[in-house]
């Protein structure tokens, strides 16, 4: 099990919402059961857990947490693919679609 850090373009996820691993190896050795630190833009900070994973993308479990502005998220489960085909480049990806 690893523990990663992924640097989220806004301030919170929705489908769309465009995010960055912060260490290059995270697009080849991202496994189920590892875990997320996902650093928001507003400094805000939720953890979350690898539940699945695949080379289109993985699926996020992500913990309760709240906006820095205060807005209170609930936990939820999260498609997310990565974008682009260089498995050795940056780990772009995005939020694909909300799971239930």
């Amino acid at each position: 099990m690893h523990a990663w850090r992924i640097a989220a373009r806004n301030t919170h996820l929705y489908p769309g919402a465009r995010m960055q691993g912060l260490d290059p190896a995270l697009r080849r050795a991202l496994r189920a059961g590892d875990t997320v630190t996902i650093e928001f833009s507003d400094q805000g900070i939720v953890q979350g857990e690898v539940l699945a994973c695949s080379d289109r993308g993985w699926h996020l479990q992500a913990g309760p947490h709240a906006t820095m502005a205060g807005t209170a998220i609930a936990a939820k489960r999260w498609l997310i693919e990565w974008v682009g085909a260089d498995v050795d480049a940056a780990a772009d990806m995005r939020v694909k679609a909300h799971l239930t």
